[in-house]
């Protein structure tokens, strides 16, 4: 395994070989990785090993393993391994991890970020399968305690799968390093999580005691925001349907219940909750329209979900770290925060999909858009080797988005 950082190259256990990096928090890595056997590609969730000398941090990490295997359904992340290794820093640190199926797609949050809200039908069809997804979390006696867009991917829209097929890609709920257990009717609050605080119940603002209808709370608000942009403020809750016309008022009564502050107020479960937001009536048929014309300079490649960390360098200051959402021949886009200039010019460096080779590009940011955790930014690449480029479009035509 060799000497810290883990990095992409490493094998842990002699089974998994760590290609690239794809997100990383204060408490946690996430690599992609390849199975040495089986060739098939996974994630691979590391503790930091600053943690895992903490027996306390270490039990919590591998409590995970056990919540995952416990709550195993369509829409939440398949737990496939768990284990272990010793490293060996100023002494031997017993480091744990957690390997996951690879998810292609991207999460809410950057989905969000790029256009505002979903359709109406989307919305409705996520919340539905989020519900199917705490309900089976619930009955395995667990509370998420994180329910929010960063935790949510949706999946790339293949073409050739069919949505009732088995191994169909469908929203997935992640991480559950903020879950609890609940025992004897006790419900156990964790710790209070700075980010994404309005998407947290009251009750676990105030640090009190969080129940299964506090994941309702939470998933309410994701959904508020999916139909209408921004999670609700204060405390007279807007209804959907005066923001956004196009929400059934069925659908808009059931997310106005679910994000009232009083606990007694919302829907007391999962369930309830899918089948309030099931009495809308079917939407209409959509009316076709011709197929607009590309625009001047907007992408023709065609791209796909692709999130790993960015590097981006600028002519003035120190360089800014963002995070890759989607990418093609020629571009990709990038959440950031840090306000980039229009026609600015920088160089990016990341890692290729398939290979996690690292490369450096020139780029431009050819348009931005602002959004709740910093900008949303299109850059356009320049200036890459022919094997780059080959390697993205394999990439794109392999996982095309439908976002």
């Amino acid at each position: 395994m060799g000497q810290m950082p883990i990095r992409p190259g490493d094998t842990l256990d002699g089974r998994y070989q760590l290609r690239r990096e794809i997100t990383r928090s204060s408490r946690s890595l996430l690599f992609e990785a390849e199975h040495q056997t089986s060739g098939r590609l996974v994630a691979v969730k590391v503790q930091r090993p600053g943690l895992a000398r903490n027996p306390k941090e270490h039990t919590a990490f591998m409590a995970q393993a056990r919540m995952l295997a416990t709550c195993a359904q369509r829409h939440v992340v398949r737990l496939l391994d768990a284990g272990a290794i010793d490293l060996t820093l100023d002494e031997t640190v017993n480091v744990p991890y957690l390997v996951m199926e690879m998810l292609d797609g991207s999460n809410l949050e950057a989905i969000l970020g790029g256009r505002g809200t979903m359709p109406v039908d989307d919305a409705l069809d996520l919340g539905l399968s989020l519900c199917r997804a705490l309900a089976k979390v619930h009955r395995a006696a667990l509370v998420h305690g994180a329910v929010s867009p960063d935790h949510i991917i949706l999946p790339p829209k293949l073409q050739d799968e069919l949505p009732w097929e088995e191994d169909a890609p469908v929203a997935k709920l992640i991480d559950f390093s903020h879950a609890a257990r609940t025992e004897a009717g006790v419900h156990i609050a964790p710790a209070l999580r700075q980010e994404g605080m309005e998407y947290q119940s009251p009750e676990q603002l105030n640090e009190e005691s969080i129940t299964p209808v506090s994941d309702v709370y939470s998933l309410g608000v994701v959904l508020y925001e999916c139909l209408t942009g921004n999670p609700p403020v204060g405390r007279i809750i807007v209804s959907p349907h005066k923001l956004n016309q196009a929400v059934p008022k069925p659908v808009s009564a059931a997310i106005e219940a679910a994000v009232q502050r009083e606990v007694g107020e919302r829907p007391q479960s999962a369930q309830a909750f899918a089948e309030a937001l099931s009495k809308s009536p079917p939407a209409p048929p959509p009316r076709k329209l011709p197929k607009p014309r590309r625009q001047e300079g907007r992408r023709a490649a065609p791209r796909a979900a692709y999130v790993a960390p960015v590097q981006i360098r600028r002519d003035v200051g120190l360089p800014v770290d963002a995070h890759c959402q989607n990418i093609s021949v020629g571009g990709m886009m990038v959440v950031s925060g840090a306000k980039l200039a229009d026609q600015e010019r920088v160089v990016v460096a990341f890692a290729l999909p398939t290979s996690g080779q690292a490369v450096v590009a020139p780029a431009i940011v050819r348009w931005r858009k602002a959004a709740r955790n910093g900008v949303v930014v299109g850059l356009q690449l320049e200036k890459l080797s022919d094997k780059a480029n080959e390697a993205i479009e394999q990439h794109a035509k392999r996982l095309p988005d439908g976002h």
